[in-house]
């Protein structure tokens, strides 16, 4: 089975952190780095036969519009989307 996991972006959430990157070049925002709960979904499912891509919008610069050519394109059957919450 063709799956897509998708980390969406957070503009809301990334904003706090957006001062703090551009005073600090040391400072990782935790938006800035790939979710590892999908790396590890993304390779479980691939063990298990099945063809996966994992976009995580952020990081590979993909809006909406990439995202349904990429679901179109790759006959996605499946859809997997990261919900975070930060309190």
């Amino acid at each position: 089975m063709n799956i897509c996991l998708i980390n969406p972006v957070n503009l809301d959430a990334k904003r706090p952190y957006l001062e703090l990157d551009l005073m600090n070049q040391y400072f990782i925002s935790p938006y800035s780095i790939s979710h590892i709960g999908l790396g590890y979904l993304h390779a479980v499912l691939e063990k298990e036969g099945h063809n996966v891509i994992t976009v995580e919008m952020l990081l590979q610069n993909k809006n909406m519009h990439d995202v349904k050519k990429i679901i179109i394109d790759n006959e996605i059957k499946l859809i997997g989307n990261l919900l975070s919450f930060i309190i």
